[in-house]
């Protein structure tokens, strides 16, 4: 089913503003969704952020996102946060 054709069927359906937030996704929002829960800093509510992680599963089981999107998108976000962390580290050793 293309996703218009999933847009147009969800629209007669009553469903929650969290959840069809979580279903309109793309696939750059979801792997950084997906990233941010995994570095426990996601403020989605549990079932959001278990949602995520279903559909996250759900694209690597079907093919359509690949374990090294997955990969990356972990690496690319652990990354800025090294670069935060020595910036903060950089910053407060200049105070003193």
């Amino acid at each position: 089913m293309d996703k218009d054709k999933a847009v147009e069927l969800l629209e007669g359906v009553k469903i929650a503003p969290s959840i069809r937030a979580i279903y309109s996704l793309d696939k750059t929002a979801l792997l950084e969704a997906n990233s941010l829960i995994l570095f426990k800093a996601s403020s989605l509510s549990s079932r959001d952020r278990k949602m995520v992680q279903q559909r996250v599963a759900y694209g690597l089981d079907k093919g359509t996102i690949q374990m090294q999107e997955v990969v990356d998108d972990v690496n690319r976000l652990s990354d800025w946060a090294a670069e935060e962390i020595k910036n903060k580290i950089d910053d407060d050793s200049s105070i003193n």
